[in-house]
């Protein structure tokens, strides 16, 4: 019962810490609560080889972006765990800059 009892403490943890959030802004001013593009990415062999095309920005928010959010939820490192590392998720938020109207 004891090994069982650890075996699950460790799983929870490696899970719990293979979770992780990157936020980045360049410009906080024009921020919307909701993003404006979600992208899902998946890639093969620990990260290493992709398996998606790679995604312009550009495409999503032809005026630049504001801010930025990478992330791995629990769910997908479970997910990179229980593949042995051969697939991992990843979501990437994107908030777009707002451009601002001339007033006369």
């Amino acid at each position: 019962m004891k090994l069982f009892f650890k075996l699950t403490l460790f799983a929870l943890l490696l899970f719990v810490g293979a979770c992780y959030r990157i936020t980045a802004f360049t410009d906080t001013r024009s921020v919307k609560v909701e993003p404006d593009a979600q992208i899902t990415h998946l890639s093969s062999v620990f990260a290493m080889i992709e398996l998606e095309q790679a995604q312009s920005i550009r495409s999503f928010c032809p005026s630049g972006v504001s801010k930025l959010q990478m992330q791995q939820t629990w769910h997908d490192a479970l997910f990179h765990y229980v593949t042995l590392g051969n697939y991992s998720v990843q979501t990437t938020y994107i908030w777009c800059k707002r451009r601002k109207l001339i007033e006369d």
